[in-house]
Protein backbone atom coordinates (compact mmCIF):
# COMPACT_ATOMS: atom_id res chain seq x y z
CA UNK A 1 0.00 0.00 0.00
CA UNK A 2 2.88 2.38 0.85
CA UNK A 3 4.62 1.62 -2.46
CA UNK A 4 1.43 2.20 -4.44
CA UNK A 5 0.83 5.51 -2.66
CA UNK A 6 4.41 6.59 -3.33
CA UNK A 7 4.24 5.72 -7.04
CA UNK A 8 0.95 7.59 -7.39
CA UNK A 9 2.72 10.86 -6.59
CA UNK A 10 3.64 13.28 -9.34
CA UNK A 11 6.82 12.30 -11.20
CA UNK A 12 8.54 15.56 -10.25
CA UNK A 13 7.82 14.92 -6.55
CA UNK A 14 9.15 11.33 -6.73
CA UNK A 15 12.38 12.61 -8.27
CA UNK A 16 12.76 15.24 -5.55
CA UNK A 17 12.30 12.60 -2.82
CA UNK A 18 14.76 10.15 -4.41
CA UNK A 19 17.34 12.92 -4.81
CA UNK A 20 17.58 13.15 -1.01
CA UNK A 21 18.47 9.44 -0.75
CA UNK A 22 21.82 7.77 -1.26
CA UNK A 23 22.13 6.87 -4.95
CA UNK A 24 24.08 3.72 -4.05
CA UNK A 25 21.18 2.50 -1.91
CA UNK A 26 18.72 3.16 -4.74
CA UNK A 27 20.85 1.25 -7.24
CA UNK A 28 21.41 -1.63 -4.81
CA UNK A 29 17.69 -1.98 -4.07
CA UNK A 30 16.84 -1.89 -7.76
CA UNK A 31 19.38 -4.60 -8.68
CA UNK A 32 18.36 -6.77 -5.72
CA UNK A 33 14.68 -6.58 -6.66
CA UNK A 34 15.42 -7.58 -10.26
CA UNK A 35 17.50 -10.56 -9.10
CA UNK A 36 14.83 -11.81 -6.68
CA UNK A 37 12.10 -11.48 -9.30
CA UNK A 38 14.22 -13.26 -11.92
CA UNK A 39 14.86 -16.28 -9.66
CA UNK A 40 11.30 -16.60 -8.32
CA UNK A 41 8.85 -18.51 -10.52
CA UNK A 42 5.97 -17.31 -8.37
CA UNK A 43 6.89 -13.63 -8.69
CA UNK A 44 7.39 -13.96 -12.44
CA UNK A 45 3.98 -15.62 -12.68
CA UNK A 46 2.30 -12.85 -10.68
CA UNK A 47 4.02 -10.13 -12.71
CA UNK A 48 2.85 -11.73 -15.96
CA UNK A 49 -0.68 -12.08 -14.62
CA UNK A 50 -0.67 -8.40 -13.72
CA UNK A 51 0.80 -7.44 -17.09
CA UNK A 52 -1.96 -9.46 -18.75
CA UNK A 53 -4.56 -7.57 -16.67
CA UNK A 54 -6.02 -10.77 -15.19
CA UNK A 55 -6.06 -12.42 -11.79
CA UNK A 56 -5.17 -16.06 -11.27
CA UNK A 57 -7.95 -17.89 -13.10
CA UNK A 58 -7.21 -21.32 -11.58
CA UNK A 59 -8.28 -23.12 -8.45
CA UNK A 60 -5.94 -22.80 -5.43
CA UNK A 61 -4.81 -26.44 -5.49
CA UNK A 62 -3.53 -26.38 -9.09
CA UNK A 63 0.21 -26.24 -9.60
CA UNK A 64 2.06 -23.21 -10.91
CA UNK A 65 2.75 -24.82 -14.33
CA UNK A 66 -0.94 -25.68 -14.67
CA UNK A 67 -1.97 -22.13 -13.80
CA UNK A 68 0.46 -20.68 -16.29
CA UNK A 69 -0.65 -23.14 -18.99
CA UNK A 70 -4.27 -22.07 -18.57
CA UNK A 71 -3.39 -18.38 -18.83
CA UNK A 72 -1.17 -19.06 -21.84
CA UNK A 73 -3.97 -21.00 -23.53
CA UNK A 74 -6.41 -18.17 -22.91
CA UNK A 75 -4.13 -15.43 -24.23
CA UNK A 76 -3.11 -17.62 -27.17
CA UNK A 77 -6.80 -17.87 -28.03
CA UNK A 78 -7.02 -14.09 -28.09
CA UNK A 79 -3.89 -13.90 -30.23
CA UNK A 80 -5.36 -16.20 -32.88
CA UNK A 81 -9.04 -15.28 -32.18
CA UNK A 82 -9.84 -18.93 -31.54
CA UNK A 83 -13.42 -19.44 -30.40
CA UNK A 84 -14.05 -22.24 -27.91
CA UNK A 85 -17.83 -22.01 -28.14
CA UNK A 86 -20.61 -20.24 -30.00
CA UNK A 87 -24.20 -19.46 -29.14
CA UNK A 88 -26.99 -17.42 -30.68
CA UNK A 89 -29.59 -15.20 -29.02
CA UNK A 90 -32.73 -14.19 -30.89
CA UNK A 91 -33.96 -10.62 -30.43
CA UNK A 92 -37.39 -9.33 -31.33
CA UNK A 93 -36.16 -5.98 -32.60
CA UNK A 94 -32.74 -4.65 -33.58
CA UNK A 95 -33.60 -1.22 -32.18
CA UNK A 96 -33.84 -0.02 -28.63
CA UNK A 97 -31.46 0.33 -25.68
CA UNK A 98 -28.79 -2.33 -25.07
CA UNK A 99 -26.22 -2.96 -22.35
CA UNK A 100 -23.72 -5.74 -21.69
CA UNK A 101 -21.73 -5.98 -18.47
CA UNK A 102 -19.97 -8.85 -16.72
CA UNK A 103 -21.29 -11.54 -19.07
CA UNK A 104 -24.89 -10.31 -18.74
CA UNK A 105 -26.74 -8.94 -21.77
CA UNK A 106 -29.75 -6.66 -21.22
CA UNK A 107 -32.04 -4.98 -23.72
CA UNK A 108 -35.23 -2.97 -23.88
CA UNK A 109 -36.59 -3.31 -27.44
CA UNK A 110 -37.95 -0.14 -28.97
CA UNK A 111 -41.68 0.28 -28.40
CA UNK A 112 -41.76 -2.31 -25.60
CA UNK A 113 -42.39 -1.85 -21.91
CA UNK A 114 -40.04 -4.50 -20.58
CA UNK A 115 -36.42 -5.12 -19.71
CA UNK A 116 -34.84 -8.45 -20.71
CA UNK A 117 -31.73 -9.96 -19.06
CA UNK A 118 -29.66 -12.92 -20.32
CA UNK A 119 -26.69 -14.46 -18.49
CA UNK A 120 -24.37 -15.76 -21.19
CA UNK A 121 -23.10 -19.31 -20.80
CA UNK A 122 -19.53 -20.62 -21.00
CA UNK A 123 -18.19 -23.94 -22.26
CA UNK A 124 -19.86 -26.86 -20.49
CA UNK A 125 -22.32 -24.66 -18.59
CA UNK A 126 -26.10 -24.88 -18.94
CA UNK A 127 -28.02 -22.91 -21.56
CA UNK A 128 -28.17 -19.12 -21.09
CA UNK A 129 -30.46 -18.04 -18.27
CA UNK A 130 -32.99 -15.38 -19.22
CA UNK A 131 -35.67 -13.40 -17.44
CA UNK A 132 -37.80 -10.35 -18.12
CA UNK A 133 -39.13 -7.47 -16.02
CA UNK A 134 -42.42 -5.77 -16.86
CA UNK A 135 -42.09 -1.98 -16.55
CA UNK A 136 -45.83 -1.29 -16.28
CA UNK A 137 -46.11 0.81 -19.42
CA UNK A 138 -42.86 2.72 -18.89
CA UNK A 139 -40.91 2.97 -22.16
CA UNK A 140 -37.18 3.39 -21.59
CA UNK A 141 -35.17 6.06 -23.34
CA UNK A 142 -32.00 4.61 -21.86
CA UNK A 143 -30.71 2.46 -19.02
CA UNK A 144 -27.49 1.16 -17.50
CA UNK A 145 -26.70 -1.32 -14.74
CA UNK A 146 -23.82 -2.30 -12.47
CA UNK A 147 -23.64 -5.90 -11.23
CA UNK A 148 -21.08 -5.04 -8.54
CA UNK A 149 -23.41 -2.49 -6.94
CA UNK A 150 -26.60 -4.45 -7.74
CA UNK A 151 -27.87 -1.22 -9.25
CA UNK A 152 -30.07 -0.49 -12.25
CA UNK A 153 -30.58 3.09 -13.45
CA UNK A 154 -33.26 3.92 -16.03
CA UNK A 155 -34.55 7.01 -17.83
CA UNK A 156 -38.07 6.77 -19.19
CA UNK A 157 -39.49 8.72 -22.09
CA UNK A 158 -41.18 11.23 -19.82
CA UNK A 159 -39.75 13.38 -17.06
CA UNK A 160 -38.19 11.03 -14.51
CA UNK A 161 -35.24 8.79 -13.86
CA UNK A 162 -35.27 5.73 -11.60
CA UNK A 163 -32.68 3.85 -9.61
CA UNK A 164 -33.55 0.40 -8.25
CA UNK A 165 -31.66 -2.74 -7.15
CA UNK A 166 -31.29 -5.39 -9.84
CA UNK A 167 -32.84 -7.96 -7.51
CA UNK A 168 -36.12 -6.04 -7.20
CA UNK A 169 -39.08 -7.18 -9.33
CA UNK A 170 -39.34 -3.64 -10.75
CA UNK A 171 -43.09 -3.57 -10.16
CA UNK A 172 -43.19 0.18 -9.74
CA UNK A 173 -40.37 2.51 -8.60
CA UNK A 174 -40.98 3.96 -5.15
CA UNK A 175 -40.82 7.64 -4.35
CA UNK A 176 -37.34 7.55 -2.82
CA UNK A 177 -35.99 6.01 -6.02
CA UNK A 178 -37.43 8.54 -8.44
CA UNK A 179 -36.09 11.99 -9.26
CA UNK A 180 -37.74 14.46 -11.62
CA UNK A 181 -35.66 15.86 -14.48
CA UNK A 182 -38.07 18.68 -15.19
CA UNK A 183 -41.33 19.31 -17.02
CA UNK A 184 -40.37 18.10 -20.51
CA UNK A 185 -39.64 14.86 -22.29
CA UNK A 186 -35.97 14.16 -22.95
CA UNK A 187 -34.61 11.82 -25.63
CA UNK A 188 -31.58 10.69 -23.64
CA UNK A 189 -28.24 10.28 -25.39
CA UNK A 190 -26.25 8.81 -22.50
CA UNK A 191 -26.68 7.52 -18.98
CA UNK A 192 -23.71 6.30 -16.90
CA UNK A 193 -23.15 5.03 -13.35
CA UNK A 194 -19.73 5.58 -11.78
CA UNK A 195 -19.28 4.84 -8.07
CA UNK A 196 -21.96 6.95 -6.36
CA UNK A 197 -22.27 9.31 -9.32
CA UNK A 198 -24.75 9.19 -12.18
CA UNK A 199 -24.33 11.26 -15.33
CA UNK A 200 -27.06 12.05 -17.82
CA UNK A 201 -26.68 13.78 -21.18
CA UNK A 202 -29.94 14.69 -22.90
CA UNK A 203 -31.35 17.03 -25.51
CA UNK A 204 -34.18 19.46 -24.91
CA UNK A 205 -37.29 19.41 -27.09
CA UNK A 206 -38.04 20.69 -29.62
CA UNK A 207 -35.08 19.52 -31.67
CA UNK A 208 -32.64 22.32 -32.22
CA UNK A 209 -32.51 23.17 -28.54
CA UNK A 210 -29.29 22.97 -26.57
CA UNK A 211 -27.83 19.79 -25.07
CA UNK A 212 -27.68 19.54 -21.28
CA UNK A 213 -25.23 17.54 -19.19
CA UNK A 214 -26.13 16.82 -15.55
CA UNK A 215 -24.23 14.94 -12.83
CA UNK A 216 -25.80 13.99 -9.50
CA UNK A 217 -25.18 11.72 -6.52
CA UNK A 218 -27.50 8.74 -6.90
CA UNK A 219 -27.33 7.90 -3.19
CA UNK A 220 -28.40 11.31 -1.91
CA UNK A 221 -30.18 12.64 -5.00
CA UNK A 222 -28.08 15.83 -4.82
CA UNK A 223 -27.49 17.50 -8.17
CA UNK A 224 -23.80 18.43 -8.40
CA UNK A 225 -23.80 20.54 -11.54
CA UNK A 226 -25.51 21.12 -14.88
CA UNK A 227 -23.87 22.54 -18.00
CA UNK A 228 -25.63 23.77 -21.15
CA UNK A 229 -23.95 23.29 -24.53
CA UNK A 230 -25.33 26.52 -25.98
CA UNK A 231 -24.76 26.53 -29.74
CA UNK A 232 -22.59 23.41 -29.59
CA UNK A 233 -23.64 19.74 -29.63
CA UNK A 234 -22.53 16.99 -27.23
CA UNK A 235 -22.68 13.51 -28.72
CA UNK A 236 -21.71 11.56 -25.61
CA UNK A 237 -19.67 11.58 -22.41
CA UNK A 238 -17.78 9.49 -19.88
CA UNK A 239 -16.34 9.87 -16.38
CA UNK A 240 -12.61 10.14 -17.00
CA UNK A 241 -11.13 10.49 -13.53
CA UNK A 242 -13.09 11.58 -10.57
CA UNK A 243 -14.10 14.31 -10.37
CA UNK A 244 -13.94 14.88 -14.14
CA UNK A 245 -16.27 14.27 -17.07
CA UNK A 246 -15.26 14.05 -20.71
CA UNK A 247 -17.75 15.20 -23.35
CA UNK A 248 -17.56 14.78 -27.10
CA UNK A 249 -18.57 17.81 -29.15
CA UNK A 250 -20.15 17.32 -32.57
CA UNK A 251 -19.99 20.79 -34.08
CA UNK A 252 -16.58 22.18 -33.10
CA UNK A 253 -15.26 19.34 -33.32
CA UNK A 254 -13.46 18.87 -30.03
CA UNK A 255 -13.36 17.08 -26.71
CA UNK A 256 -14.43 18.97 -23.61
CA UNK A 257 -13.45 18.08 -20.04
CA UNK A 258 -15.50 19.37 -17.13
CA UNK A 259 -13.91 19.23 -13.67
CA UNK A 260 -15.26 20.51 -10.39
CA UNK A 261 -14.20 20.82 -6.77
CA UNK A 262 -15.78 18.09 -4.58
CA UNK A 263 -16.17 20.58 -1.73
CA UNK A 264 -17.86 23.11 -4.03
CA UNK A 265 -19.30 21.44 -7.17
CA UNK A 266 -20.44 24.78 -8.57
CA UNK A 267 -16.79 25.76 -9.17
CA UNK A 268 -16.47 24.21 -12.62
CA UNK A 269 -13.45 24.28 -14.94
CA UNK A 270 -13.73 23.32 -18.62
CA UNK A 271 -10.89 22.20 -20.89
CA UNK A 272 -11.43 22.10 -24.66
CA UNK A 273 -9.13 19.96 -26.83
CA UNK A 274 -9.30 20.52 -30.57
CA UNK A 275 -8.85 17.97 -33.37
CA UNK A 276 -6.74 18.39 -36.52
CA UNK A 277 -8.03 21.33 -38.62
CA UNK A 278 -9.66 20.61 -41.96
CA UNK A 279 -9.45 22.44 -45.28
CA UNK A 280 -11.95 24.87 -46.75
CA UNK A 281 -13.45 22.23 -49.03
CA UNK A 282 -14.39 19.84 -46.28
CA UNK A 283 -15.67 19.81 -42.74
CA UNK A 284 -15.64 17.45 -39.82
CA UNK A 285 -19.34 16.84 -39.53
CA UNK A 286 -19.58 14.24 -36.80
CA UNK A 287 -17.42 13.05 -33.96
CA UNK A 288 -19.32 10.00 -32.79
CA UNK A 289 -18.60 8.46 -29.44
CA UNK A 290 -20.00 6.36 -26.66
CA UNK A 291 -18.87 5.81 -23.11
CA UNK A 292 -17.94 3.05 -20.68
CA UNK A 293 -17.26 3.77 -17.00
CA UNK A 294 -15.99 0.24 -16.27
CA UNK A 295 -13.77 -2.29 -18.04
CA UNK A 296 -16.58 -4.76 -18.67
CA UNK A 297 -19.36 -2.37 -19.48
CA UNK A 298 -20.90 -1.64 -22.83
CA UNK A 299 -24.10 0.38 -23.06
CA UNK A 300 -25.60 0.77 -26.48
CA UNK A 301 -28.62 2.78 -27.53
CA UNK A 302 -29.64 2.45 -31.15
CA UNK A 303 -32.56 4.85 -30.96
CA UNK A 304 -30.51 8.03 -31.26
CA UNK A 305 -27.79 7.13 -33.78
CA UNK A 306 -27.04 3.75 -35.39
CA UNK A 307 -23.34 4.60 -35.75
CA UNK A 308 -21.82 5.37 -32.40
CA UNK A 309 -18.38 4.37 -31.31
CA UNK A 310 -16.91 3.94 -27.88
CA UNK A 311 -15.02 5.53 -25.06
CA UNK A 312 -13.69 2.55 -23.17
CA UNK A 313 -11.42 2.63 -20.16
CA UNK A 314 -10.68 1.28 -16.70
CA UNK A 315 -11.30 3.88 -13.96
CA UNK A 316 -8.42 3.01 -11.62
CA UNK A 317 -5.85 1.64 -14.04
CA UNK A 318 -2.63 3.44 -14.96
CA UNK A 319 -2.85 2.35 -18.60
CA UNK A 320 -6.11 2.69 -20.48
CA UNK A 321 -7.22 3.76 -23.91
CA UNK A 322 -10.09 5.98 -25.07
CA UNK A 323 -11.53 5.05 -28.47
CA UNK A 324 -13.46 7.27 -30.88
CA UNK A 325 -14.91 7.04 -34.36
CA UNK A 326 -14.50 10.16 -36.51
CA UNK A 327 -16.26 11.07 -39.73
CA UNK A 328 -14.82 13.64 -42.15
CA UNK A 329 -17.40 14.96 -44.61
CA UNK A 330 -15.98 15.61 -48.07
CA UNK A 331 -17.61 17.32 -51.07
CA UNK A 332 -19.80 14.96 -53.08
CA UNK A 333 -18.05 13.34 -56.04
CA UNK A 334 -20.40 12.30 -58.86
CA UNK A 335 -23.29 12.55 -56.41
CA UNK A 336 -21.78 9.81 -54.24
CA UNK A 337 -21.01 9.89 -50.56
CA UNK A 338 -17.29 10.44 -50.08
CA UNK A 339 -17.08 10.54 -46.30
CA UNK A 340 -13.83 9.38 -44.70
CA UNK A 341 -13.95 7.36 -41.51
CA UNK A 342 -11.18 7.00 -38.94
CA UNK A 343 -10.69 5.46 -35.53
CA UNK A 344 -8.85 7.57 -32.98
CA UNK A 345 -7.28 6.05 -29.84
CA UNK A 346 -5.95 8.16 -26.96
CA UNK A 347 -3.76 7.21 -24.01
CA UNK A 348 -5.85 8.32 -21.03
CA UNK A 349 -2.99 8.17 -18.53
CA UNK A 350 -0.84 10.57 -20.56
CA UNK A 351 -3.85 12.79 -21.21
CA UNK A 352 -4.63 13.03 -17.50
CA UNK A 353 -1.07 14.12 -16.76
CA UNK A 354 -1.45 16.98 -19.25
CA UNK A 355 -4.85 17.93 -17.86
CA UNK A 356 -3.41 18.13 -14.34
CA UNK A 357 -0.69 20.52 -15.53
CA UNK A 358 -3.17 22.67 -17.48
CA UNK A 359 -5.48 22.95 -14.48
CA UNK A 360 -2.64 23.91 -12.15
CA UNK A 361 -1.44 26.58 -14.57
CA UNK A 362 -4.93 27.96 -15.26
CA UNK A 363 -5.85 28.18 -11.58
CA UNK A 364 -2.55 29.89 -10.77
CA UNK A 365 -3.20 32.49 -13.46
CA UNK A 366 -6.73 33.10 -12.17
CA UNK A 367 -5.55 33.94 -8.64
CA UNK A 368 -6.09 37.61 -7.92
CA UNK A 369 -8.58 38.13 -10.74
CA UNK A 370 -12.00 39.38 -9.79
CA UNK A 371 -14.75 36.80 -10.25
CA UNK A 372 -18.48 37.24 -10.26
CA UNK A 373 -20.09 34.31 -8.46
CA UNK A 374 -19.03 30.86 -9.60
CA UNK A 375 -17.45 31.87 -12.90
CA UNK A 376 -16.39 29.10 -15.29
CA UNK A 377 -12.64 28.74 -15.73
CA UNK A 378 -11.96 27.83 -19.36
CA UNK A 379 -8.83 26.28 -20.92
CA UNK A 380 -8.29 25.54 -24.64
CA UNK A 381 -5.60 23.50 -26.39
CA UNK A 382 -5.06 22.92 -30.10
CA UNK A 383 -4.37 19.47 -31.56
CA UNK A 384 -0.61 20.02 -31.94
CA UNK A 385 -0.20 20.74 -28.22
CA UNK A 386 -1.79 17.53 -26.97
CA UNK A 387 -2.55 14.95 -29.66
CA UNK A 388 0.39 13.64 -31.73
CA UNK A 389 2.40 11.93 -29.00
CA UNK A 390 -0.43 10.11 -27.18
CA UNK A 391 -2.78 9.07 -30.00
CA UNK A 392 -3.10 6.45 -32.73
CA UNK A 393 -5.20 6.96 -35.85
CA UNK A 394 -6.53 3.93 -37.75
CA UNK A 395 -7.41 5.22 -41.24
CA UNK A 396 -9.85 3.85 -43.83
CA UNK A 397 -12.00 2.25 -41.14
CA UNK A 398 -15.74 2.45 -41.50
CA UNK A 399 -17.57 3.85 -38.47
CA UNK A 400 -18.09 1.46 -35.59
CA UNK A 401 -21.34 -0.37 -36.15
CA UNK A 402 -23.36 -1.68 -33.25
CA UNK A 403 -20.71 -1.48 -30.56
CA UNK A 404 -17.10 -1.82 -29.59
CA UNK A 405 -15.74 -2.54 -26.14
CA UNK A 406 -12.33 -2.99 -24.58
CA UNK A 407 -10.53 -5.09 -22.00
CA UNK A 408 -8.61 -2.04 -20.86
CA UNK A 409 -6.04 -2.04 -23.65
CA UNK A 410 -7.62 -4.43 -26.17
CA UNK A 411 -10.41 -3.57 -28.62
CA UNK A 412 -12.50 -5.61 -31.03
CA UNK A 413 -14.30 -4.39 -34.15
CA UNK A 414 -15.25 -5.53 -37.64
CA UNK A 415 -12.47 -5.71 -40.21
CA UNK A 416 -12.99 -2.47 -42.20
CA UNK A 417 -11.41 -4.00 -45.31
CA UNK A 418 -13.89 -6.89 -45.55
CA UNK A 419 -16.95 -6.68 -47.76
CA UNK A 420 -20.41 -8.15 -47.39
CA UNK A 421 -22.45 -9.18 -44.36
CA UNK A 422 -19.86 -11.73 -43.23
CA UNK A 423 -16.74 -10.07 -41.84
CA UNK A 424 -13.61 -10.98 -39.97
CA UNK A 425 -12.96 -9.77 -36.43
CA UNK A 426 -10.15 -7.26 -35.97
CA UNK A 427 -8.53 -6.85 -32.54
CA UNK A 428 -6.40 -3.82 -31.69
CA UNK A 429 -4.01 -4.37 -28.78
CA UNK A 430 -2.19 -1.48 -27.13
CA UNK A 431 -0.20 -3.74 -24.82
CA UNK A 432 1.65 -6.44 -26.81
CA UNK A 433 3.01 -7.90 -23.56
CA UNK A 434 -0.48 -8.94 -22.54
CA UNK A 435 0.49 -12.25 -24.16
CA UNK A 436 3.01 -14.70 -22.69
CA UNK A 437 6.55 -14.37 -23.93
CA UNK A 438 6.95 -15.58 -27.51
CA UNK A 439 3.27 -16.05 -28.30
CA UNK A 440 2.77 -12.56 -29.72
CA UNK A 441 5.63 -13.09 -32.19
CA UNK A 442 4.66 -16.57 -33.36
CA UNK A 443 3.03 -16.48 -36.81
CA UNK A 444 -0.56 -17.69 -36.84
CA UNK A 445 -1.99 -19.17 -40.02
CA UNK A 446 -4.46 -16.77 -41.60
CA UNK A 447 -3.92 -14.07 -38.97
CA UNK A 448 -2.69 -10.70 -40.20
CA UNK A 449 -0.49 -8.79 -37.76
CA UNK A 450 0.50 -5.13 -37.97
CA UNK A 451 3.11 -4.38 -35.33
CA UNK A 452 3.42 -0.59 -35.13
CA UNK A 453 5.85 -0.55 -32.21
CA UNK A 454 8.81 0.15 -34.51
CA UNK A 455 6.91 2.79 -36.48
CA UNK A 456 6.00 5.13 -33.66
CA UNK A 457 5.57 8.21 -35.83
CA UNK A 458 3.24 7.59 -38.75
CA UNK A 459 1.57 9.97 -41.15
CA UNK A 460 -1.90 8.93 -42.21
CA UNK A 461 -2.32 8.36 -45.93
CA UNK A 462 -5.29 9.79 -47.76
CA UNK A 463 -6.04 12.51 -45.23
CA UNK A 464 -6.54 15.17 -47.88
CA UNK A 465 -9.37 16.60 -45.82
CA UNK A 466 -6.93 17.90 -43.22
CA UNK A 467 -4.83 20.99 -43.80
CA UNK A 468 -1.62 19.36 -42.49
CA UNK A 469 -0.36 15.75 -42.26
CA UNK A 470 -1.67 14.11 -39.10
CA UNK A 471 0.95 12.45 -36.91
CA UNK A 472 0.22 9.82 -34.24
CA UNK A 473 2.70 7.97 -32.03
CA UNK A 474 0.76 5.51 -29.86
CA UNK A 475 2.02 1.95 -30.59
CA UNK A 476 -0.34 -0.99 -31.11
CA UNK A 477 -0.62 -4.46 -32.64
CA UNK A 478 -3.53 -5.27 -34.98
CA UNK A 479 -4.67 -8.82 -35.74
CA UNK A 480 -7.37 -10.09 -38.07
CA UNK A 481 -9.13 -13.40 -37.44
CA UNK A 482 -9.42 -16.31 -39.85
CA UNK A 483 -13.08 -16.94 -39.18
CA UNK A 484 -15.91 -14.71 -40.33
CA UNK A 485 -19.04 -13.81 -38.40
CA UNK A 486 -22.39 -12.57 -39.63
CA UNK A 487 -22.09 -8.86 -39.05
CA UNK A 488 -24.56 -6.27 -40.21
CA UNK A 489 -24.26 -3.84 -37.30
CA UNK A 490 -20.77 -4.40 -35.91
CA UNK A 491 -19.31 -6.30 -32.98
CA UNK A 492 -18.75 -5.75 -29.29
CA UNK A 493 -16.34 -7.20 -26.76
CA UNK A 494 -17.09 -7.95 -23.11
CA UNK A 495 -15.08 -10.12 -20.75
CA UNK A 496 -13.99 -13.10 -22.85
CA UNK A 497 -16.93 -12.74 -25.23
CA UNK A 498 -17.10 -11.24 -28.70
CA UNK A 499 -20.65 -10.49 -29.81
CA UNK A 500 -21.75 -9.83 -33.39
CA UNK A 501 -25.20 -8.41 -34.13
CA UNK A 502 -27.08 -9.39 -37.28
CA UNK A 503 -30.25 -7.74 -38.56
CA UNK A 504 -32.42 -9.64 -41.03
CA UNK A 505 -33.04 -8.01 -44.40
CA UNK A 506 -36.59 -9.29 -44.85
CA UNK A 507 -37.87 -8.86 -41.30
CA UNK A 508 -37.31 -6.94 -38.13
CA UNK A 509 -35.82 -9.94 -36.34
CA UNK A 510 -32.25 -9.65 -35.16
CA UNK A 511 -29.89 -12.06 -33.46
CA UNK A 512 -26.65 -12.01 -31.54
CA UNK A 513 -23.84 -14.42 -32.39
CA UNK A 514 -21.80 -14.87 -29.22
CA UNK A 515 -18.23 -16.17 -29.46
CA UNK A 516 -16.59 -17.31 -26.23
CA UNK A 517 -12.81 -17.38 -25.79
CA UNK A 518 -12.80 -19.32 -22.50
CA UNK A 519 -11.97 -23.02 -22.72
CA UNK A 520 -13.14 -24.26 -19.33
CA UNK A 521 -15.68 -23.26 -16.69
CA UNK A 522 -14.22 -21.64 -13.57
CA UNK A 523 -15.17 -22.44 -10.01
CA UNK A 524 -18.68 -21.58 -8.88
CA UNK A 525 -19.14 -17.89 -8.19
CA UNK A 526 -16.04 -16.86 -10.11
CA UNK A 527 -15.85 -15.09 -13.43
CA UNK A 528 -13.58 -15.70 -16.38
CA UNK A 529 -12.19 -12.20 -16.02
CA UNK A 530 -11.64 -10.36 -12.76
CA UNK A 531 -12.04 -6.55 -12.87
CA UNK A 532 -9.73 -6.05 -9.91
CA UNK A 533 -6.68 -7.00 -11.95
CA UNK A 534 -7.25 -4.12 -14.34
CA UNK A 535 -7.81 -1.74 -11.47
CA UNK A 536 -4.49 -2.56 -9.82
CA UNK A 537 -2.35 -0.75 -12.39
CA UNK A 538 0.39 -2.12 -14.61
CA UNK A 539 3.82 -3.63 -14.09
CA UNK A 540 7.04 -3.08 -15.92
CA UNK A 541 6.38 -5.96 -18.31
CA UNK A 542 3.31 -4.16 -19.64
CA UNK A 543 5.37 -1.26 -20.99
CA UNK A 544 6.45 -1.14 -24.59
CA UNK A 545 9.88 -2.07 -25.81
CA UNK A 546 11.10 0.86 -27.83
Amino acid sequence: MVVRTFLSLAEELIIMILCHLDTKDIDSCSRRLREVTKRSSLLKHLVRLRAARVDDLSLPYTSLPERWAKLRSREEAWTSTKWYSKQTLQLGSPFGAYEMEGGVFACSPEGSSCLQFTVLSTVGSPAPQSWQHDLDGMELADFTFDCDQDLLCMVERSTQRHGVPLSDPLAKPVGEQTTSLGGRMYPTLSLIIYDDLVGCLYQLLPLGGSDVMTVWNWRTGQELWTIDSGDDRYMDFTFLSRPAVMLCSVVTPSFKFVTWEPENPSQVTTITLGLPPVGDDSEVGRLQCHSNPAPNRRRRSLTSNPYKSSISFVPSSEDRILAFSCTVLLPLINDTDSDLFYMLFISASELEKSISKWLTSARAESVGHETQGDRLLEVSRCWESWGPEITRWIPDARPFGWAVCSRGLRFACSDPYDEGDSRRIMTIDFNPHNFPEGVADEPQAGVTMYDTRDRLISRLSGLDAFTEPVISSLPCVIRTSIERVHDSMGVMMNDDYIVAMQVGTSSNISKLEILNMVEAVQSEGSTAYDRSAECEGSDSESSYKK
